[in-house]
């Protein structure tokens, strides 16, 4: 099996609010999504996402309104 690959999810905060985004680190799951990305989800198992190439799929269906969010692999 693969090194587990961590990534930082921005999930921008609700219109409006003017907070600042919050920024999420997900772990490779070892599974692939339909469309061939990496699985990944948070400790809590709160958010999951598919990964291809900076984009994370929102899964989750608690995940929040934006479906599409920016991912960027960490070291």
């Amino acid at each position: 099996m693969a090194d587990v690959q961590r990534f930082a999810i921005t999930v921008p905060s609700a219109p409006g609010t003017h907070a600042a985004p919050e920024v999420i680190t997900v772990h490779t799951t070892g599974a692939l999504g339909d469309g061939g990305g990496l699985i990944c989800a948070d400790a809590a198992g709160s958010l999951t996402v598919e990964i291809t190439g900076e984009t994370a799929l929102v899964l989750t269906p608690s995940g929040g309104q934006h479906r599409c969010l920016h991912a960027v692999l960490l070291p």
